[in-house]
């Protein structure tokens, strides 16, 4: 009975034909999980050297050629300022030292394997995947399916390890070395990329829980990999990994994406981009179009859905809104650089989004909390408050050139990263608005 009325509760209000798929939608859903067990046990997940060149489109001759391949590849491209990386990093070093000081003091930590995320800082004697450094706890190396949250010690949180998996680190990393030409930065990536592949083959493990954890995992690694791919630490073993772990990513969002009929929210949204970043910047798998095509038409569909008229994200929080903003803003940028249209009223919505940004920011550049709070961010470039929106107004007066939206004297160093030097002279040619608005009002948001 109980079963009963809470499937009528979900369904109130669908159509016939909605009930219908969301009924096939949860059996598939159940069905999926035990066959992936069984045919674990039985099989293992474990993706080949051969089977990673059968998902490769270009039939390479041998291994040499794949790395030269991929070190020396001139498209896809990546953001700006990553793309001139050392350009960048000259940039960054003429306005903002103390930004030089705190990234390398952080990819330090990261080297030694202590990591700050969470409001906690988290030291490892060893990198491990799945441990719990605030009290002892080591997650089940067993099949996602077999894995109950609940079961865990008291006092646990899966999230500190899902942190550490994000590998949001890759890009202090990157930057760190960029700074420095210090190979003791590509290094420590090329050695967390190799030991995640063998720690955590495809389902084994939390890591393949949460398709978004999947997604923003595949997002930073593939931003990790135009940063590292053209140094010496970075070798065939590395490549191998990283492709294998791209390809295995991108395989498991398509196949549990976070959706229902009703309603879809920033998971989903993550899903999506996740795609979106492998189908662009790894053309060589031979699904990389199909998962290209996919994500952008939905990701444009769910900015139509989930975002308002008058620019804010429907989930009625401040910490969300930034999150959601940001998985569009790196959508839409990895489209343009990569010469791939976005219709102009997409990019008008992004700038509603931007302009909610600034009508909450205090005078302190923090967002009030308001709603449901998240600290999650698509990319860390700055350790920053997580309660400091400030550096997306520097983003958004870069992308259209909006006096509107530079509220500061010089541009955030997430902006600079981002578009490179010709970033930094855009906002410096930008003027200062005039008469700055003391309200706004979103109505549709309430």
């Amino acid at each position: 009975m109980n079963l009963l009325k809470k499937f009528k509760h979900k369904t109130q209000g669908l159509s016939n034909h909605e009930i219908a798929q969301e009924i096939k939608r949860v059996l598939k859903a159940r069905f999926i999980h035990r066959f992936r067990r069984v045919r674990y046990k039985l099989l293992g997940t474990e993706i080949s050297d051969r089977k990673l060149k059968a998902s490769l489109a270009p039939d390479y001759k041998n291994d040499d050629q794949l790395l030269v391949y991929f070190k020396q590849r001139q498209t896809p491209s990546i953001f700006w300022g990553v793309e001139r990386a050392e350009e960048t990093a000259k940039t960054i070093s003429e306005f903002s030292v103390t930004f030089i000081d705190e990234t390398l003091q952080i990819a330090d930590e990261v080297c030694n394997h202590t990591f700050y995320f969470l409001g906690h800082t988290h030291i490892y004697q060893k990198l491990d995947w799945f441990y719990d450094c605030t009290n002892g706890y080591s997650w089940p190396k067993s099949h996602y399916s077999e894995i109950v949250l609940s079961n865990a010690k008291p006092g646990s949180d899966v999230k500190i390890p899902w942190e550490l998996a994000r590998l949001q680190h890759a890009v202090c990393l990157g930057q760190a070395y960029c700074l420095t030409a210090n190979e003791k930065y590509s290094q420590e990536f090329c050695l967390q990329v190799r030991s995640f592949y063998e720690e955590n083959p495809p389902e084994v493990g939390i890591h393949w829980l949460s398709p978004m954890e999947v997604a923003l995992r595949a997002v930073n690694l593939s931003v990790g990999f135009y940063f590292f791919r053209a140094s010496k630490s970075f070798d065939l073993a590395t490549l191998k990994s990283m492709l294998k772990i791209v390809f295995s990513h991108a395989k498991f969002i398509e196949e549990n994406l976070e959706r229902s009929v009703r309603i879809t929210s920033n998971h989903y949204l993550s899903d999506l981009v996740g795609l979106l970043f492998i189908g662009i910047l790894f053309p060589e798998f031979k699904r990389a179009k199909k998962w290209r095509e996919f994500a952008l038409s939905e990701i444009l569909k769910e900015m139509d859905k989930q975002v308002y008229s008058d620019g804010v994200d429907w989930e009625a929080s401040i910490g969300y809104h930034a999150l959601v903003l940001e998985l569009f803003l790196y959508s839409f940028l990895l489209c343009k650089v990569n010469k791939i249209d976005i219709e102009r009223r997409y990019w008008d919505k992004l700038a509603k989004m931007f302009l909610f940004v600034k009508a909450y920011i205090k005078p302190d550049n923090t967002a009030p909390l308001i709603g449901d709070w998240d600290d999650g961010r698509v990319f860390i470039w700055k350790n920053r408050h997580t309660t400091d929106h400030s550096y997306l107004l520097s983003i958004a007066a870069i992308i259209y050139e909006d006096e509107r939206f530079k509220v500061t004297g010089f541009p955030a160093e997430e902006s600079i990263w981002i578009f490179g030097q010709q970033g930094y002279e855009t906002f410096e040619n930008i003027g200062t608005e005039q008469q700055a608005e003391r309200s706004a009002a979103f109505p549709e948001a309430g």
